[in-house]
């Protein structure tokens, strides 16, 4: 439904808004976030838990480290 890119400077948490159009939502699904952080086109860490994109709080996305050698 949308996409959000941002670069980062700062350790996380990281503020983020949405933008997307109400009328794409269909009343009998369910929709979460997902989350992803990336460095140089290499997957560092990923969300790997439903998050409720329409949760009466804000919503807290943990992220876990991707398994992989690092960088030289």
């Amino acid at each position: 439904m949308a996409t959000v890119t941002q670069p980062t400077a700062t350790a996380p948490p990281w503020p983020f808004r949405i933008t997307y159009d109400p009328e794409e939502l269909g009343s009998r699904h369910r929709y979460g976030l997902r989350a992803t952080v990336s460095h140089n086109g290499r997957l560092l860490f990923t969300s790997d838990t439903f998050v409720d994109a329409f949760a009466q709080q804000a919503p807290e996305i943990v992220l876990v480290r991707v398994p992989g050698k690092p960088d030289p």
